[in-house]
């Protein structure tokens, strides 16, 4: 909980200040059409924009388990050690990356639809620990500890809906809602091991990383709900966009028919939970108008 505080707060007060803006921009729009001052001359044309672009940037997953699997039971009286062996998931631990275009639909005023096709690789790591003790002979005792790295590429297809304020300045912040699709590309998972053996008096000993893959453990489609922010920022016709987002799975991403279907990750004891998962993103985009007026090879500003 401490992790997703950390993290989530600074974003969560980001939001509401955000969200502020935005009602007061609402509110002084309004006010401004009720007295008659915003009566519009623009043609058709120059009722809406489009925006083409490419974007680029990071982001953070936190894989939270909805239901635990695993192929041993512990015969461990000791909660905590019978426990032991269970997947120890690390927040936000992981950077992933995204990379794509953006089209943008300016359609009304302060309104916007924007679709974002991206590739976007998550990444996530977990550790679990064994423990075995000779019955018989107390200091007899083998402990190994794993950590897992996932790494999950997959096609992004998010949409949202945005509301874009102080629309008349060169710095226009906005808020964004909205849902994303993904496609499973491919997928990977890195185990190291180190441990420490006193049964045969090897010690401490690790071994060298291991990477296989692990696509047909994983659902082909995903997709979730997405929330935040960004500014614009215009310089001519060039639009510089900065926004974060944080992204709700809501789709397990374990393909459950094929937990156990691989010999080389069952017979270490690992096989998936059941997952979702979240990401906080922060992406970088750079835009251009489609529509222009050709008077003076201005962008049309609805």
């Amino acid at each position: 909980m401490t992790n997703r505080c950390i993290y989530c707060k600074p974003f969560f007060w980001m939001v509401v200040g955000l969200c502020w803006l935005a009602s007061s921009d609402v509110w002084a729009q309004y006010k401004v059409k009720k007295k008659g001052e915003n009566k519009s001359n623009k043609s058709r044309f120059e009722r809406s924009q489009w925006w083409l672009g490419l974007k680029i940037g990071g982001n953070l997953t936190q894989a939270t388990p909805t239901a635990r699997y695993s192929v041993l039971t512990s015969t461990a009286s000791n909660i905590l050690v019978a426990n032991s062996f269970q997947k120890n998931y690390q927040d936000f631990s992981q950077v992933g990356f995204q990379f794509g275009a953006i089209l943008t639909y300016n359609f009304y005023e302060n309104l916007s639809l924007s679709f974002q096709p991206a590739y976007y690789r998550i990444r996530y790591r977990y550790t679990n620990n064994y423990t075995w003790q000779d019955p018989s002979v107390a200091t007899n005792i083998l402990t190994m500890s794993y950590t897992h790295t996932q790494t999950t590429d997959y096609l992004d297809l998010p949409l949202a809906i945005r509301y874009e304020f102080l629309k008349d300045n060169r710095v226009k912040p906005y808020l964004q809602a909205g849902g994303y699709v993904g496609v499973l590309l491919n997928a990977s998972k890195n185990i190291e091991i180190k441990g420490n053996d006193q049964a045969s008096g090897t010690g401490a000993f690790s071994t060298a990383s291991t990477t296989v893959g692990t696509g047909r453990l994983y659902q082909t489609f995903s997709g979730g709900l997405l929330f935040g922010g960004g500014v614009n920022a215009d310089f001519g016709n060039l639009r510089i966009a900065l926004e974060c987002n944080y992204r709700l799975g809501l789709s397990n991403l374990t393909n459950r028919a094929n937990r156990f279907s691989d010999p080389r990750l069952t017979g270490i004891g690992d096989v998936p939970d059941d997952l979702l998962a979240n990401n906080l993103e922060m992406t970088l985009g750079l835009m251009f108008p489609l529509k222009y007026l050709v008077k003076d090879y201005k962008r049309v500003n609805p």
